[in-house]
C-alpha cells in the first residue's frame, strides 16, 4: 500500500537538529535519507515547536511501526523537500501462511520468509577467522554487511560438518538493509502456516511464530527485522572485523 501527499515534505535538517538536541546523534554525524526518516518512528520524537491537540506530543508513529512489524510487515518513507512525502506499507498477502525457506541450525529447524531471502553464499572468510563470534561484518561484492551466526545467537552447538555438508550464509533483506544469517543446512522452500509461539519459546529472541513440519517437528519462524537489529547491536559491541576477501556465492 502506498500513500502520498503534496505537502512540504519532511524537514531533514530539523529532524537532525532535534535528534542531536535529544542526544540521539553526535553533531556532524552523517546519515542517509532513509536513516533520517526512521528517526520519526522513535517514541516521543517530534519537531513541532509547540504542543497542540494534533501535533507536538511525539506519539503515534512508533505505535504504527510496532503494529505493522507485528504483522511481519514493513513501513518505509521517502520525501522530497517542497514535493511531499510517500509512505509505503508492505504486509504479507495472508497473515496465516507464507512461502518460507527452511534451514537447520543445531538440530532445530528455522523458517525464513522466502520473500526476504536474497541469496545463499559460502561462509565468508571474516566468519571463518572468528568462528566463535556471534556476529560481525563481511564483504559481499564490495558491500559491507553484518552477519549473525544463528547457532551462537541462540546458544546451541552447530551441527557437525561432513564432507558433503558445509555451513552457509543466507542473505536476507529487511526494508533497505541486509544481513547474512549463518546456518548449518539449507533445506529448501517450504510453505508455512504460522502459529502463535508456545510459552516455552517466549524467552527466545527475534521469533515471529512457529509451524509444524510434515515430519511432526516444530520449526521456528524468524523475525528478520529483529535479527538485523541484534546483529547491528552485537557488532557495535565487539571488535571490528576485517573486510578482505569477498564471499563466494552458492545456490539456495
Amino acid at each position: 500500500m502506498e500513500v502520498a501527499d503534496d505537502g512540504k515534505g519532511l524537514a531533514r535538517e530539523r529532524i537532525l537538529a532535534k535528534a542531536v538536541e535529544r542526544g540521539l546523534l553526535d553533531p556532524g554525524q552523517t546519515l542517509s535519507d532513509h536513516e533520517v526518516w526512521q528517526l520519526i518512528f522513535l517514541p516521543g520524537f517530534s519537531t513541532a515547536e509547540a504542543v497542540t491537540d494534533i501535533s507536538g506530543r511525539g506519539v503515534g508513529m512508533d505505535v504504527v511501526k510496532r503494529n505493522i512489524e507485528a504483522l511481519r510487515g514493513t513501513i518505509q518513507l521517502s520525501s522530497e523537500s517542497g514535493r511531499g512525502t510517500t509512505t509505503r506499507i508492505n504486509l504479507p498477502l495472508t497473515l496465516a501462511m507464507i512461502d518460507g525457506f527452511l534451514t537447520l541450525v543445531g538440530g532445530v529447524h528455522y523458517v525464513l520468509p522466502l520473500s526476504a531471502v536474497s541469496e545463499c553464499i559460502d561462509v565468508p572468510p571474516e566468519h571463518e577467522r572468528t568462528p566463535d563470534r556471534v556476529s560481525g561484518t563481511f564483504n559481499l561484492r564490495g558491500e559491507v554487511l553484518p552477519w549473525l551466526d544463528l547457532a551462537r545467537f541462540y546458544g546451541v552447538e552447530p551441527t557437525p560438518l561432513t564432507a558433503s555438508a558445509r555451513r552457509s550464509v543466507v542473505v536476507v533483506r529487511h526494508a533497505d538493509q541486509r544481513v547474512g544469517l549463518v546456518v548449518d543446512r539449507l533445506m529448501g522452500e517450504h510453505q508455512t502456516v504460522i502459529k502463535p509461539l508456545s510459552s516455552i519459546f517466549e524467552h527466545l529472541r527475534a521469533l515471529a511464530g512457529s509451524t509444524i513440519l510434515g515430519s511432526g517437528d516444530v520449526a521456528l519462524v524468524l523475525d528478520i527485522g529483529g535479527l538485523l537489529a541484534h546483529a547491528q547491536a552485537l557488532d557495535a559491541q565487539g571488535p571490528p572485523s576485517h573486510h578482505g576477501q569477498m564471499a563466494k556465492e552458492r545456490p539456495c
